[in-house]
């Protein structure tokens, strides 16, 4: 685990590589997010990084093909086409895919339930097909929800699916 003030990883991830390992999973939100993925491959991890969508960042893999080439992700089929979407019309979109979609599915639950956190509750649990920029969305039992989703990795500095 990586602390909260810690950023500097190289000596946690030196300590992990003695013992060999087959793959790194890496979780986290920013740049020390980045840090960790960036640290273990400089210090000479050459397997495979298994990791969230923050790492379909154009911003991250473009910038570090030689890190973004070892990652492995899941994300869904159409959040990758998410921000080009909306080129045509002229827009730029600063949020990722995911975020677009609560805040929408949070806007009309609010809209329909008139502020009733129970209607908004009973709202969001029974959506289903929801048409989302992660694709057709459904709530399941739980709080879990339903989306096609693809494994990806980047190969010459684009996204792709792992066939």
């Amino acid at each position: 685990p990586i602390g909260e003030n810690d950023s500097d990883l190289r000596l946690q991830i030196l300590k992990t590589l003695q013992k060999n390992p087959e793959c790194f999973f890496v979780i986290g939100a920013g740049q020390k997010y980045f840090n960790a993925l960036i640290q273990l491959v400089t210090l000479g991890y050459k397997g495979m990084i298994i990791t969230d969508y923050s790492a379909t960042w154009p911003g991250f893999y473009k910038n570090y093909p030689e890190v973004a080439e070892r990652i492995l992700t899941v994300t869904s089929v159409e959040s990758n086409n998410f921000k080009t979407k909306y080129k045509p019309l002229g827009m730029t979109v600063l949020t990722h895919a995911p975020i677009h979609d609560i805040a929408l599915i949070l806007a009309d639950a609010y809209m329909t339930s008139n502020g009733d956190t129970e209607k908004m509750a009973q709202y969001i649990n029974n959506i289903k097909d929801y048409d989302g920029a992660l694709g057709k969305l459904t709530m399941q039992p739980g709080g879990n929800i339903h989306l096609p989703t693809q494994i990806v990795t980047v190969k010459n500095g684009e996204l792709v699916p792992v066939e």
